[in-house]
């Protein structure tokens, strides 16, 4: 009924991605790369284009779809507890940062389909869009694809985040209800970003079942 995919870290499991890449029995279809940006910042480093360059090259020789360094409108505030948007304590969404961080984004988006450019690498690159409602995501969205220039087939689809944000599961799984068939059936999204949806936070089998309910009706155009 299913098929398995592997994500490797490619700042800190290049081995990994090695391994993975030359072991077609392990019996995955795909291999996913994650930008490792959280690791870099974990260990008290700067993101900077030497560790930016190096990861797009394991990401370009090691994987079939690639995660971006993301960057999220959202400042850090104490004291906020259940009142934070999205239930994540002390992380607030601002919406006038959206335009500012999604264009970051695309900056490092168009950095890493250049050097896959470089590379010949057939890689695709799944962009992460951050928001709290089905409009912020969308102009998250609008705000990175309006400042990319060449991307070609590089863009196969979008990563969403941030639908894991609240301790109530029954929330959680009632966001992906609405928030998903508005994300995926607008408009302004460009089909070509459509070809692949992968969902980050959907980290409970609860949360899955939904989703494989809209695909099956078809409440989802999407192709995996």
């Amino acid at each position: 009924y299913f098929n398995f995919s592997t994500l490797f870290n490619a700042y800190q499991e290049e081995k990994g991605g090695q391994t993975l890449a030359n072991n077609d029995g392990l019996g995955h279809k795909k291999i996913y790369s994650d930008s490792g940006g959280l690791q870099v910042l974990t260990a008290g480093k700067v993101i900077d284009d030497t560790i930016r360059d190096k990861v797009y090259e394991v990401q370009a020789k090691y994987s079939d779809y690639a995660m971006t360094f993301d960057e999220m409108p959202l400042m850090i505030a104490d004291g906020l507890g259940d009142n934070a948007v999205n239930g994540n304590v002390g992380q607030v969404y601002i919406d006038e940062l959206i335009p500012i961080s999604a264009k970051k984004c695309a900056e490092h988006i168009q950095k890493q389909i250049n050097k896959f450019e470089e590379l010949k690498s057939n890689t695709k690159i799944l962009p992460i869009l951050h928001g709290y409602t089905p409009e912020t995501f969308l102009e998250y969205a609008e705000n990175i694809f309006n400042n990319l220039e060449n991307v070609g087939d590089h863009i196969q689809g979008i990563a969403i985040a941030s639908l894991r944000g609240h301790s109530d599961n029954k929330v959680g799984i009632m966001k992906l209800f609405d928030y998903l068939p508005k994300i995926i059936n607008s408009p302004r999204l460009n089909k070509q970003y459509l070809n692949h949806i992968h969902l980050l936070g959907v980290a409970r089998p609860q949360r899955i079942i939904p989703v494989i309910m809209m695909l099956k009706k078809g409440l989802l155009p999407v192709k995996r």
